[in-house]
């Protein structure tokens, strides 16, 4: 009898949220505040986080990012986590180890051959 092998996998994703507050932490700065409205029957969510800059003693910058329409209000700060995310990535130089595709690809590659399931 014939037995058709079915691979499983297991997808753990990291929130953007949490990313961008232990980057938060990583910086020094202070809490990301996230503020959510209500249009057209979707939520827009606005994150802020202020940066120190190495200029002066005390300076610093207001970075604000919005992200796109969604159906949920975690959906909308998701998105707006991952606009606050590119935005330090491009405009900052901050780097990010990306957890959510480089890590998971190797486990998956690794992991794959062992979760063969007859």
């Amino acid at each position: 009898m014939a037995s058709s092998g079915v691979v499983q996998r297991c997808l753990v994703r990291v929130p953007r949220r949490l990313v961008l507050a232990e980057a938060v932490k990583q910086l020094s700065t202070s809490p990301a505040v996230y503020s959510t409205s209500w249009s057209d029957g979707c939520f827009l969510s606005t994150v802020e986080i202020t940066v120190r800059l190495c200029c002066h003693e005390g300076c610093s910058r207001v970075l604000k990012a919005s992200g796109s329409h969604t159906s949920g209000v975690q959906d909308a700060e998701e998105k707006a986590a991952g606009c606050m995310i590119r935005t330090l990535r491009i405009e900052h130089g901050v780097r990010f180890d990306d957890i959510n595709r480089s890590r998971f690809n190797k486990c998956r590659r690794n992991l794959c051959h062992e979760t063969v399931v007859y």
